[in-house]
C-alpha cells in the first residue's frame, strides 16, 4: 500500500478495488496543472487530510479559512484544498469551474464528495438544503443591497446578517435572490 492513500475515479488507492495511484496520473498527465505537482507535494497534501471510508468526509487537518474551507500551500500561493483534491483525483484543472461538496462540509476533501459546477449551481444548492445560516426575508435583501451600496464591506456586512461575504456578494450583483426588486420598482 501507498505511503498515503488517495481517491482516484472514485475509488481509494490501496483500498478494495485497486485504483491507479495519483502519483503516477500526476506524473504520466504532463498536459494539465498536475504537472507541476511534485511526488513531495502530493504526499504533503494528503498527508493533512483524516482519510476515512469512500463515504466519510475526510476532514483538512491543516489551516481553515474563515469560512472553514481547508488552505493548502502550493507554488507560492494559498489555494483551497477542495479544489487541490479535485485536481489531483481527476487529473485536470478545475479551471473557472467551482467545486461543490456534496456533503455541505467545507473541510471536506473527499473527492467522491466534490464536484463541478457553476456558482449558480452553489447558491441553487445552498437554498435546497437549507444551507444557509438563516434565512433571509426580502427586507433584509433589501437592506443588505443598501449597505453594501453605501459603501459597507461584504464581511461587515454579512457578519451583520450572519451570512458569509460571498454570498453577500451574489446578493449585492442580483445574481441570489434576483426576483426581489429595490423599492419603488
Amino acid at each position: 500500500m501507498n505511503v498515503f492513500l488517495a481517491p482516484v475515479y472514485g475509488k481509494i488507492a490501496g483500498v478494495g478495488d485497486c485504483a491507479p495511484d495519483p502519483l503516477h496520473i500526476a506524473l504520466l498527465r504532463r498536459d494539465d496543472v498536475l504537472t507541476d505537482f511534485t511526488p513531495s507535494d502530493i504526499r504533503r497534501f494528503w498527508s493533512k487530510i483524516a482519510v476515512g471510508g469512500p463515504d466519510d468526509c475526510w476532514p483538512w487537518l491543516d489551516r481553515l479559512d474563515a469560512d472553514g474551507y481547508g488552505r493548502f500551500r502550493f507554488n507560492g500561493a494559498n489555494r483551497k484544498a477542495s479544489r487541490v483534491a479535485w485536481a489531483i483525483s481527476n487529473g485536470r484543472d478545475p479551471g473557472a469551474m467551482r467545486v461543490l461538496h456534496r456533503c455541505d462540509s467545507p473541510s471536506c476533501v473527499n473527492p467522491a464528495h466534490l464536484h463541478l459546477g457553476t456558482q449558480g449551481d452553489n447558491i441553487r444548492e445552498m437554498f435546497e438544503r437549507k444551507r444557509s445560516n438563516r434565512k433571509l426575508t426580502e427586507e433584509d435583501v433589501r437592506a443588505i443591497r443598501l449597505a453594501v451600496a453605501a459603501g459597507g464591506t461584504k464581511a461587515s456586512v454579512g457578519r451583520r446578517f450572519g451570512i458569509t461575504r460571498e454570498n453577500i456578494h451574489w446578493i449585492a450583483v442580483g445574481r441570489a435572490w434576483s426576483h426581489v426588486k429595490e423599492v419603488g420598482y
